[in-house]
């Protein structure tokens, strides 16, 4: 391995970042993994949430019933964003057609959500860096090998 500080100075940084990444991909693929149980739900309210002058997504708040309790929740569909809120209209009116049952979390039914998607992206980058990080530690002692000689 190379012990140039420059080398290891942007080793470290690289590592950090991988780290964050590979992190994030932890983070998002167990959440995903803890919805693991669906129940019938009741939507109670449909609206379009601006997130900034050109971002609008739809959200809905529901119900749903575990065992004898009643659990609320909302979920803000963020893979549906729009650039205006009359196309963000337009899609609320076609989920709202469709028929729902929410994820929940079995150990704690306050974490639910209505659309379960698997972390695909966030995946593919923690997966991404870490092979970053991989080549740049065998380029390191590839180097040096080939110093040493």
């Amino acid at each position: 391995m190379q012990r140039n500080p420059v080398w290891l100075g942007f080793l470290t940084i690289i590592a950090i970042i991988a780290g964050w990444f590979i992190n994030q991909a932890v983070v998002d693929v167990l959440d995903y993994q803890a919805l693991s149980k669906q129940a019938p739900v009741e939507v109670t309210e449909w609206r379009v949430i601006e997130v900034n002058e050109s971002h609008f997504i739809p959200e809905a708040t529901y119900r749903f019933t575990v065992g004898k309790e009643i659990y609320e929740g909302a979920t803000g569909f963020e893979l549906r964003s729009f650039r205006n809120e009359m196309s963000c209209l337009e899609d609320l009116a076609r989920l709202k057609e469709k028929e729902w049952t929410v994820w929940y979390d079995p150990e704690d039914p306050n974490h639910s959500a209505l659309d379960k998607w698997f972390p695909l992206s966030s995946a593919i980058s923690g997966g991404f860096m870490l092979a970053i990080f991989g080549y740049f530690i065998w380029l390191g002692r590839y180097v040096a090998r080939r110093v040493g000689e």
